[in-house]
């Protein structure tokens, strides 16, 4: 094992080094429940929160449940005929919250048949997540792929449209 990060609260015991959380292998200190979900959008914000309020507290935007890949858009969770792969939704915009403004290659999305086609992420992705969007809140969604059929790139632009992810710690 590596320790990576130590604080003062961690320390040194008789018996060697003294862990108090280690997330991974599922060891929270005290000040960490184990239910805490971790959550983050567009507006900077990340923090540790109750599963269940953050669903309810978020009702304007998107937010996206890695937990149990679903979609909220408002508040209203979305359906397979709003977007045709939620999960596939989820995974793309995940890796591009992380990287607003950047362009992210298909080769650095889970393997698909729409991380390897331009069409399929266009047409079953990127085109049914912008029109709801659009058509829910009036607003434009910055979300862009570009290139060639089987070599291309992803982008999700800064946005005044709400975007949040929740996913476990």
């Amino acid at each position: 094992m590596h320790v990576h990060y130590a604080s003062r609260i961690d320390g040194v015991t008789e018996d060697g080094i003294c862990i108090e959380q280690h997330i991974s292998d599922k060891v929270f200190s005290q000040y960490i429940q184990k239910d805490q979900v971790f959550y983050k959008n567009n507006q900077g914000e990340a923090f540790l929160g109750n599963y269940n309020d953050l669903l309810h507290r978020h009702t304007d935007g998107l937010l996206l449940d890695v937990i149990d890949n679903k979609i909220y858009l408002n508040g209203r969770k979305l359906t397979s005929s709003d977007i045709p792969s939620q999960t596939t939704t989820i995974n793309v915009l995940d890796k591009l919250l992380d990287h607003i403004g950047k362009d992210i290659s298909n080769r650095d999305f889970e393997i698909s048949s729409y991380s390897k086609n331009k069409n399929e992420m266009i047409g079953k992705i990127v085109l049914p997540l912008i029109s709801l969007i659009e058509r829910e809140t009036g607003e434009k969604f910055p979300l862009i792929c570009k290139g060639s059929i089987y070599d291309f790139y992803m982008k999700l632009n800064p946005s005044t449209v709400p975007l949040a992810i929740i996913k476990r710690i």
